[in-house]
Parts: C-alpha cells; structure tokens; sequence
C-alpha cells in the first residue's frame, strides 16, 4: 500500500511541475494576444498593446477608432481590452484641414495623452499616418503652441 501511495505523489507532483508551468505560459500567451475589436468600431480602428510587466495576466492596452463623420470632425473612442469605453468624443484635425482620408498610425504611435494646465485634465490626440492629429477642439491653440 505503502509503494502504491509514494508512486501515486510522485506522479501527482509530476503533473502539477508540468501543469501549472503550462498554465501560466498559455495565459501569458493569452494576455498578449490583440483582443477582438468590438462589433460598434470602425474597421480602421487600431489596438495598441500597453507595456506588460513579467507576470501580466490580463490584456493591457486600447483599441483606438475614428470615424470621420463630418468633414471637419471625427468622433473618436478609446476602448479597453474588454470592450470598456474609456474616453469618447469629437476631434478636429490640428492643421485645421478637412479631413479626406483618416487612416490612424499603427502601434504605440496611434495615440498620446497630453495634461491640459488651462484645463487641468488630460487631452486624447490620435496621430494619423499623413502626419496630422486629432485633437479636441478646444485644445487647438494649446497642442499647437506644444507641437513637437
């Protein structure tokens, strides 16, 4: 009985050495995966992985979607790996053009967060591929005064 017991705790540690080493890699390999795009975005729309830590197990970073509904304004989300909205509202290109063809940048370049001293909150820019941004309309003067 003795024998059969010792073998039976040697194979349980065995599985559980190999199991949960598997576990964790596959979620790790989950957790770095572009989530789906939820159905209500634009097909253009853009996912930017956030920056993981070594033990990341969830998503980090945005889905980011314009869609250019007047040709002077375009009404921007940005939504979490869950399908959370985080921010939401109209922008305007900083050239002050109209906008002909909204294609967003790719990757970590999609998006920056500005700090808004005359408003004292942050400011959502989505950068698109011809070299122009987006930005609320009331940031304008205060971006452009910024620009890099």
């Amino acid at each position: 009985m003795r024998g059969k017991t010792l073998i039976f705790v040697k194979w349980m540690l065995v599985a559980f050495l190999g199991i949960v080493p598997l576990a964790i890699l596959g979620r790790l390999q989950w957790a770095s995966m572009k989530p789906s795009k939820p159905l209500w975005m634009p097909p253009s729309s853009v996912w930017i992985s956030g920056p993981h830590t070594p033990l990341e197990f969830h998503r980090v970073g945005r889905w980011v979607g314009c869609l250019a509904d007047f040709p002077s304004s375009a009404k921007c989300s940005f939504v979490d790996g869950e399908g959370h909205l985080m921010w939401e509202g109209r922008l305007i290109l900083l050239s002050g053009k109209e906008i002909h063809n909204l294609s967003i940048r790719p990757g970590e370049e999609a998006f920056s967060v500005k700090w808004s001293r005359k408003e004292d909150r942050p400011i959502w820019i989505v950068h698109l591929t011809d070299g122009d941004s987006l930005v609320p309309p009331d940031n304008v003067d205060e971006i452009g005064a910024n620009a890099d």
